[in-house]
């Protein structure tokens, strides 16, 4: 049996590349790292197409819900997708219901229930759930499989063993809710003051009708007439007011890019070009000191979703194979250097290494 799967081994590499290519894995990958880091969570369900090749579907985390076994919290003992679809119901019209499939180790339930009036102020109960079969002439049935697992990954970012994910947006939220707000004042602040205010002094303005407000724009003059009291006629004037200084506004969207930094753990000059001003860029080397943090991050969701990513991608070899357990193989991620370094960087450490005596 030993010697069966180190001979299936590159053949099973080669099968899994296979896989990965027709179900477009290099696209739909970003759209499950996306969700997972966006939302906490992000699902896949692997299941064989009518002509028994596997098919990855990945899913949205809102619909997905799993359970896992307290005995073996690493495993999912069952799992559901719930979302909103025109059903077929037994005339063969089709009405707004509500779909339900369950994923268990030995067969996969389907269920559905009509839309409740959201008028009515009533929710769907479970005894409104039938059994659900899209064609109409078929009775519904439960669907058994020999897979001995439930056809359902979950991809868990920074969770607890057993547990769901934590958003990477969770803590940056506020934050965001701060810059927002900060951008908004500075939007008010340039309409208002950024540009100088002119006025009249002792001129009529005859667009003005008399006790009107003065308003204020880039695009109004203030015409104002002395109050003073004199038989002769007061000197007309002109002038404007000096513009608003935005500078300490400007500041808080930086404080705001930094406070950010710390929150996620990215560092600050993938928000800002420099701190100081784009004259005085940080250098190389100094960005990929600051990076570590984050590469640190990086590395440590790729341990958590490439286990993950494993599993899926074996069990798919093992459908396009076939369900038997014999058939399993046990493959590996190979994720890209995090830190990676120029060839002169490379000619440079080897350098190094031959003066320092290293054959």
């Amino acid at each position: 049996k030993l010697n069966r799967q180190l001979e299936n081994v590159p053949t099973a590499s080669q099968e899994a590349w296979e896989i990965w290519k027709k179900n477009r894995m290099y696209r739909r990958i970003g759209q499950i790292w996306q969700e997972a880091i966006g939302a906490g969570d992000a699902f896949a369900i692997v299941w064989p197409n009518d002509d028994m090749l596997p098919v990855i579907y990945p899913q949205q985390a809102h619909e997905m819900c799993v359970e896992y076994d307290p005995d073996d919290p690493g495993k999912i003992k069952k799992a559901g997708k719930m979302w909103s679809e025109d059903i077929t119901q037994a005339n063969g019209k089709k009405a707004k219901g509500v779909r339900i499939t369950l994923y268990y180790d030995d067969r996969i339930e389907r269920w559905a229930a009509p839309k409740p009036d959201t008028g009515t102020g009533q929710g769907l109960k479970a005894d409104a759930f039938r059994p659900y079969s899209d064609d109409p002439l078929k009775e519904p049935s439960n669907q058994p499989h020999t897979y001995e697992r439930v056809p359902v990954f979950h991809f868990a970012n920074d969770a607890d063993i057993g547990e769901y994910g934590r958003s990477e947006l969770h803590d940056a939220k506020p934050v965001q809710d701060w810059v927002n707000k900060s951008a908004f004042d500075i939007l008010v602040a340039q309409e208002y003051h950024a540009v100088p205010q002119r006025w009249f002094l002792n001129v009529e303005d005859p667009r003005r009708s008399g006790g009107s407000k003065l308003e204020v724009g880039s695009d109004r003059l203030w015409a104002l007439r002395s109050a003073a009291s004199s038989s002769q006629e007061p000197q007309a004037q002109i002038g404007q007011f000096q513009p608003g200084d935005l500078g300490g506004l400007t500041n808080i969207l930086n404080q705001g890019a930094q406070a950010m930094a710390v929150t996620t753990g990215t560092p600050v000059h993938h928000f800002l070009p420099t701190l100081e001003g784009p004259s005085t860029p940080a250098s190389g080397e100094s960005q990929k000191t600051s990076d570590t943090k984050l590469q640190d991050k990086v590395e440590d969701r790729q341990i958590s979703f490439g286990d993950v990513l494993a599993e899926m991608i074996s069990f798919a070899v093992r459908l396009q194979r076939d369900d038997s357990i014999e058939n399993a193989v046990d493959l590996e991620v190979e994720w890209e250097d995090t830190r990676p370094r120029s060839e002169r960087e490379e000619v440079l450490m080897a350098q190094d290494k031959q003066k320092a005596g290293v054959p």
